[in-house]
């Protein structure tokens, strides 16, 4: 069964991407978010290769890839900086998408741009009961 009408409240990276799918599939859907204006807030993301089937899905992938940087290799230590192991990533995560390093106003702005079909309202506070006051 698929929602007709959907109210996505809060306009950040989750409710961006949901109203994105849901449009994508046919649903009317209007996000609203308090703010009256986009910051960009927040610091680095790590995506791992999985995230990237998501951002295909989203019509994103090329941008996070144009915005972000490639994680290749991981690398962990332990608390005095000794090499604990390292992993190549291509290796673990193969065929499945590219593991990113991205700016969370990076992937907020594409995530806005791809959202350009949906229904998207600022500065909207909503009262008891889901009611836009």
């Amino acid at each position: 069964m698929r929602a007709e009408r959907v109210l996505v409240v809060g306009g950040g990276l989750a409710g961006l991407s949901v109203g994105i799918a849901l449009t994508r599939v046919g649903s009317k859907v209007k996000v609203v978010e308090k703010t009256e204006q986009w910051a960009d807030v927040g610091a680095g993301m790590y995506l791992p290769g999985n995230a990237h089937r998501a951002m295909e899905a989203l019509g994103i992938a090329g941008m996070v890839r144009d915005r972000g940087f490639q994680i290749r290799r991981q690398v962990f230590r332990n608390h005095t900086g000794r090499t604990l192991s390292e992993v190549d990533l291509r290796d673990v995560w193969g065929g499945t998408g590219p593991c990113m390093a991205i700016t969370r106003a990076d992937l907020h702005e594409a995530l806005r741009e791809a959202a350009s079909d949906v229904d998207l309202h600022l500065g909207v506070l909503l009262g008891e009961g889901g009611r836009e006051d």
